[in-house]
């Protein structure tokens, strides 16, 4: 059997029945604001470039940030971003993120950068030790003129399926 065959026999039974299934986690929205250096989850990847604060807001997490970005560039204008931050949720809560995501131009010269990735959690506070188990996805956009970036990020519906009672994370 030829290996394409073999890989698509496998399949069926290897994925969760509702791996394709995304909810909103939050939309994010970054204010670069200069040398702000956190340090990330794992080994600091690529040269800091900047940092910020910003504010999100989703069905079960809403909170402000602040976050760093270091940046490896490519010869073909793709970016590869680590962005480790930490958010200070409204009922007071301390997330630490780690994110790594690719940024491109729109197009040729443009300001506007689109930007794909993945976030990782850690946090002590049990109201939101769910996020400790799952990744999100994240996608949106960078406007180096106004030092802005706005992006949305989902996971898996199963990872917020947890019994959660009055004040644990449910918001």
């Amino acid at each position: 059997m030829e290996r394409k065959g073999i890989i698509m026999e496998m399949l069926p039974g290897n994925l969760e029945p509702h791996s394709n299934e995304l909810e909103l986690l939050f939309a994010l929205e970054l204010h670069y604001q200069g040398p702000i250096e956190l340090a990330p989850i794992g080994d600091k990847v690529g040269q800091l470039v900047g940092g910020g604060d910003g504010t999100l807001a989703g069905p079960r997490v809403r909170g402000t940030v602040r976050w760093s970005n270091y940046e490896t560039t490519g010869l073909d204008q793709v970016c590869a971003l680590q962005v480790p931050g930490v958010i200070q949720t409204h009922d007071g809560a301390e997330i630490r993120f780690e994110g790594r995501e690719f940024a491109m131009p729109l197009s040729e010269g443009s300001q506007q950068w689109r930007v794909a990735g993945a976030l990782r959690f850690k946090t002590d506070d049990l109201r939101y030790a769910w996020l400790n188990d799952t990744f999100a996805l994240v996608s949106g956009t960078f406007d180096y003129e106004t030092g802005l970036a706005h992006w949305t990020a989902f996971v898996p519906r199963h990872a917020t399926d947890t019994d959660q009672g009055e004040g644990q994370g449910d918001l």
